[in-house]
């Protein structure tokens, strides 16, 4: 088998590692390089880089629909898009301390007067729990440890060489 290296652990790139995982890939052959902390050391101002990235250290809400930015659906369809979707708030029960407080909002019931008002297009979003993020972010992190996942923290990618297979980086 190839070796896999995911740059950024971000929430796309610690899924992505969770899906090789799940699937039976060896977690020895996966390394995540992210020029941020791990959830241990990850302090509360660094909100674009480490462990979750932006999308996991932030008000604790999903959006869920491939309407509201990404390319996702371009690339795979608007239904295999949803359904990875699916697998993200799955990962984030999986890894919650208290799953039963997840809560999805429903823009349906949002007052009408709302919607045409101000032009609204309303989606639905996973309520995960700002309160959470950090406990969720430990938790899969050491699931992925444990599954023999290599991490490079404080390391910036800053050039790939698709032709020989070689990464260039810099360690913070």
């Amino acid at each position: 088998m190839d070796k896999i290296v995911i740059i950024g652990a971000g929430v796309a790139g610690i899924n992505a590692a969770t899906k090789l995982i799940d699937n039976g890939y060896p977690g020895e052959l996966i390394t995540i390089i992210d020029k941020g902390n791990d959830p241990y050391n990850r302090l509360p101002e660094e909100v674009m880089t480490g462990m979750l990235g932006a999308g996991g250290w932030s008000d604790g809400k999903l959006t869920y629909h491939t309407s509201i930015g990404g390319q996702l659906s371009k690339y795979c369809g608007e239904e295999k898009a949803m359904e990875l979707m699916d697998q993200v708030i799955k990962n984030f029960t999986r890894f919650h301390p208290k799953p039963e407080e997840i809560f999805m909002s429903d823009p349906q019931e949002e007052p009408e007067f709302i919607k045409p008002y101000f032009g609204l297009r309303m989606f639905p979003v996973w309520h995960i729990g700002s309160n959470y993020l950090h406990l969720i972010a430990c938790k899969w992190y050491e699931y992925l440890l444990s599954k023999g996942v290599n991490f490079m923290w404080n390391t910036e990618v800053t050039d790939i060489n698709f032709d020989n297979n070689e990464i260039e980086f810099k360690t913070n």
